[in-house]
């Protein structure tokens, strides 16, 4: 519709204190996001709709990855 629209997806990994490698699990986190949000978050930059069904289940996805790729 020609509307400019701002979206930011944000994520704090730190770590477990007292952990080690703990540096390292929120990298692998990070990048298991990342991986699979680029494509939606592509999309958004071209222009396409945030749907929220989709883009909801697309983080808990992510998240789930994320999770699954830590241990």
């Amino acid at each position: 519709s020609g509307e400019r629209r701002e979206s930011a997806l944000v994520m704090v990994a730190d770590g477990m204190g007292g952990h080690n490698a703990g540096d390292r699990a929120a990298g692998i986190a990070l990048g298991a996001v990342a991986a699979v949000m680029s494509a939606r978050l592509a999309g958004l930059v071209a222009g396409e709709p945030w749907d929220d069904s989709t883009s909801t289940e697309a983080v808990d996805l992510a998240l789930w990855e994320a999770n699954r790729a830590v241990q």
